[in-house]
């Protein structure tokens, strides 16, 4: 379920004029979605209805945070302007 929200965002976050990819990294705990628009890169960590990031994806967010990075935790399904809001 949890890709099918991944794809949903990416396509919104292209409606809206962003560049959104689902991030295939190497390190675990990485954001699942990396988007980018108007030159500012927001990190997206997608989750299931009911689910929450475990301890090391929040450990991991807050190192990105550290270095001045975004990041926005989305649960369940995301209308148009909730992503809009979490990428503006």
């Amino acid at each position: 379920m949890e890709s099918r929200y991944q794809r949903s965002v990416i396509a919104k976050a292209k409606r809206l004029g962003a560049l959104a990819v689902k991030v295939d990294a190497s390190q675990n705990g990485w954001p699942d979605l990396e988007i980018l628009l108007n030159g500012i890169t927001t990190h997206i960590e997608m989750k299931d209805d009911g689910e929450s990031p475990s301890p090391l994806q929040l450990a991991v967010h807050e190192q990105i945070r550290a270095h001045g990075g975004r990041v926005v935790v989305m649960v369940g399904k995301q209308t148009l302007e909730q992503v809009r809001a979490a990428i503006a």
